[in-house]
């Protein structure tokens, strides 16, 4: 069993190791992968229980824990740059990285359908647990930079 969980065990420990754009909230390091989908599942799952919300919130922090996992293997792409054209540029190898990583996950844990199902159907946005994740984690960063008092 221990030989079976090692190769998750790193997964987990790379995925702390992506670093994102987004500065952390003390402004003196960038945030990695694993604080913000830990803070993106916390922030969902209190949303979803304070206001009531008919969410499965499972759903809506499993999605949240793995939303960004794919980054382990494709890095973290910049939300936008001051270049249009390389925002393009940007955003359509983004999707492609991704896809290749979300493989590679798939490649590496066949045993896990659980989270590679969770990755698929939060990609695909089909349901509304995904769709709340995916809002929320465009709005969790600019909450995060008001509470910093960063421009």
């Amino acid at each position: 069993m221990i030989d079976a969980l090692l190769p998750f065990l790193k997964l987990t420990q790379a995925f702390d190791a992506v670093d994102r754009d987004q500065k952390s909230y003390d402004l003196k390091r960038h945030e990695n992968d694993a604080e913000h989908s830990y803070q993106l599942a916390m922030i969902a799952w209190y949303l979803g229980s304070s206001m009531k919300l008919t969410l499965n919130r499972e759903k809506v922090v499993l999605y949240a824990l793995v939303h960004d996992l794919v980054e382990v293997y494709a890095g973290d792409t910049a939300p936008f740059t001051t270049d249009p054209e390389h925002n393009k540029n940007l955003h359509a190898s983004k999707e492609t990285k991704e896809k290749a990583a979300f493989e590679q996950i798939c490649k590496e844990f066949p045993d896990f359908t659980d989270m590679t199902a969770v990755i698929d159907n939060y990609e695909k946005k089909g349901d509304p647990e995904s769709r709340f994740v995916y809002i929320l984690d465009k709005v969790l960063a600019d909450l995060n930079v008001y509470l910093s008092g960063e421009q």
